[in-house]
């Protein structure tokens, strides 16, 4: 009896151009696997010829081989150092050059009867220095040991990102301190307080903690004059009768007008 079942066949569907061809209609296409190993099936009887770089056997089958290495692998030897998911058909991410060149040293160090400051009591650091191989990673642990940590939200960071103030950051995490704006990218910032702040927020919060000046109370930034026991703008220290400057360093103070330079005192003296 036929089935009723809704559910869609995962059966292949007979091609018409087959037929044509003799060949079998259902015949699935023959696509080669995308991976990083190359196969080399050892016909019966056929002697090794590689050595495992991780399990030191021979390989008689099927060989992983990296462009600029010399090193052979089993496919089931190359796997995550860490979670040890097999890498053939996956992104593969080696030990960074700086981190392997230390390793190295303190194995070497260690051989020769020298002590590691790195070292801990427990041995753990040497326990996971291992041996000389080489170590390769999947992409998600290659990441959580080995990329920068956002500032910010202490996460890995995968692809373009924001160097600044001796931190990386996503580029979606750095922004303002004061108004939570992001920068744009090439835009400037104010580092004030170990935070970022943009050009708005800095003139914002110089003149709210600025001096209010002794004539026009609004906030002096920029250059300010001292007079008075006072703070004032430039340009509203001014005489109080003829509107200009003292250049001559001379002032003096007058009820009716409040500050009067030298040529207005001694006019108002003879009036």
């Amino acid at each position: 009896e036929p089935s009723t079942s809704s559910r869609p066949t995962t059966r292949a569907l007979p091609d018409p151009k087959a037929f044509a061809r003799n060949k079998d209609p259902f015949a699935r296409p023959n696509r080669p696997a995308a991976s990083h190993w190359s196969p080399a099936p050892a016909p019966a009887g056929a002697r090794a010829t590689a050595t495992c770089h991780y399990c030191r056997h021979p390989i008689a089958g099927r060989v992983i081989a990296l462009a600029g290495h010399a090193e052979r692998w089993h496919p089931g030897c190359f796997s995550c150092h860490c979670c040890r998911t097999q890498l053939a058909d996956f992104e593969i991410k080696p030990e960074p050059e700086a981190e392997r060149a230390a390793r190295l040293d303190r194995i070497a160090r260690r051989r020769a009867g020298e002590v590691v400051e790195d070292d801990d009591q427990g041995g753990v650091r040497e326990q996971e220095d291992g041996d000389e191989r080489m170590r390769f990673y999947c992409h998600l642990d290659w990441h959580e040991l080995f990329a920068p940590r956002c500032r910010h939200c202490k996460t890995p960071i995968v692809g373009a990102h924001v160097v600044a103030m001796g931190a990386h950051f996503h580029t979606e995490h750095f922004f303002c301190a004061e108004c939570g704006d992001p920068f744009a990218p090439g835009s400037a910032h104010v580092e004030m307080e170990g935070y970022a702040w943009c050009a708005e927020c800095v003139a914002v919060r110089t003149e709210r903690r600025a001096p209010k000046c002794g004539l026009c109370k609004k906030p002096v930034v920029g250059r300010v004059v001292g007079a008075l026991g006072r703070e004032f703008h430039e340009e509203c220290f001014r005489c109080g009768e003829c509107g200009g400057g003292f250049g001559d360093g001379e002032i003096f103070l007058r009820g009716d007008v409040g500050v009067a330079c030298r040529g207005c005192m001694e006019r108002g003296l003879k009036a």
